[in-house]
């Protein structure tokens, strides 16, 4: 019998499903590439992706480009607006709106936050995704 470990056991194709999204940040993502790459259909990847991490496909997403953006507020000089449309989030708004849900604060408040008091923020998972 397989010992549990707690976390949710993840395919292959899935990992590099993830693996893809990371790398392509930046970009726009659209379900079909995403399906190509790890070669299932768009409904199957949405119910396995979903299954498999415990989250969506476009909450995955969110997620990492929080993390990089992150990572960019703290380790950058580059405006809020400029780290917006560098990764691929349709407005300011938007992207402040997703960044305060997962944060707890808007972008430009955790950079000043940072900035004064850099222990606490480098504790935080922040390391460059």
């Amino acid at each position: 019998m397989a010992k549990k470990t707690g976390k949710p056991q993840v395919s292959p194709e899935i990992r590099q499903c993830c693996e893809y999204i990371c790398d392509h940040l930046e970009q726009k993502l659209t379900l079909e590439e995403l399906a190509q790459a790890a070669g299932y259909s768009k409904y199957y990847l949405t119910q396995k992706f979903s299954k498999e991490t415990g989250m969506s496909i476009r909450a995955f997403v969110t997620a990492m480009r929080i993390k990089r953006a992150k990572h960019l507020l703290l380790h950058t000089g580059m405006p809020v607006e400029a780290i917006s449309q560098r990764l691929n989030f349709s407005s300011r708004s938007h992207f402040a709106a997703a960044f305060r849900a997962s944060e707890g604060v808007s972008p430009t408040e955790f950079r000043a936050l940072a900035k004064a008091d850099p222990a606490r923020e480098r504790n935080r998972n922040t390391a460059d995704p």
